[in-house]
């Protein structure tokens, strides 16, 4: 008796494994995509006088926008059971965002006039997000993505002091790498076609993981007001993907 029943859990335990591969199917998948972009983020711009400590500091922000193109390629595994999918993908992009910063200011005694130029770039990103999505329809896919991705962002600001006031300048320059999380959702669509590509339709906003971001800081000796400038900023970047992908 006992050892029937032995034999028949084995055969219970050797049809649920059965079952279970199944039901789990897994499929390489490789891609690339075209984005469009927009990074939005206030510059943190701060001056005191460190000549004459006991003035008040002078506090600025200032909003700056760029809009460009994203160029990106991705590839991962994915399983998929009943109508579910688990999936996981590594992306590499190249980004063309990097439209000049230019505005002016006067300290808070409107004493020196100050204009401020300059950039913000990223060197392409390296990312691994994770999928998680519904089949809604033989059609449509219908997923929400996850993740983290590094770049090394640079910023690079120049201060000219009104010539005729106080011919002086100075530029702040500060690269680091950073983290950043990603969080988006999109769909899928088969082409109708066999053996053919899918098409992907998606939304994604980043920000980095703190408040932390890209900053520098640096004074002019000029003998009387020394001039001290710290700027910081902290960009948020939203992104309408078009991707092609295929499954094997």
């Amino acid at each position: 008796m006992k050892t029937k029943v032995i034999f028949l859990s084995c055969c219970a335990l050797l049809g649920l494994s059965i079952t279970a591969q199944a039901q789990w199917q897994g499929e390489w998948v490789i891609g690339f995509s075209g984005d469009l972009a927009e990074r939005k983020g206030n510059l943190n711009v701060n001056l005191a006088y460190s000549g004459l400590p006991t003035l008040p500091r002078t506090d600025l922000i200032e909003e700056h926008t760029d809009r460009g193109y994203l160029g990106e390629i991705f590839g991962g595994y994915q399983v998929t059971c009943d109508n579910w999918l688990i999936g996981g993908e590594v992306n590499v992009e190249l980004n063309d965002i990097d439209e000049p910063i230019h505005f002016a200011f006067t300290d808070i005694f409107h004493a020196v006039g100050w204009s401020a130029s300059g950039h913000f770039k990223t060197k392409p990103v390296v990312g691994v997000t994770g999928r998680l999505g519904y089949q809604m329809a033989s059609f449509l896919l219908a997923y929400l993505r996850l993740g983290v991705e590094g770049s090394k962002d640079t910023i690079d600001l120049t201060f000219t002091a009104d010539p005729a006031v106080l011919p002086v300048a100075i530029t702040l320059n500060d690269a680091r790498w950073r983290a950043q999380y990603i969080a988006g959702f999109g769909f899928e669509i088969p082409l109708p076609l066999y053996s053919c590509p899918s098409v992907r339709l998606e939304y994604i906003y980043r920000s980095y993981f703190n408040d932390r971001g890209v900053e520098d800081n640096g004074f002019i000796q000029t003998g009387f007001l020394n001039p001290f400038f710290s700027v910081s900023t902290h960009p948020r970047t939203q992104t309408g993907k078009l991707s092609v992908v295929w499954n094997f």
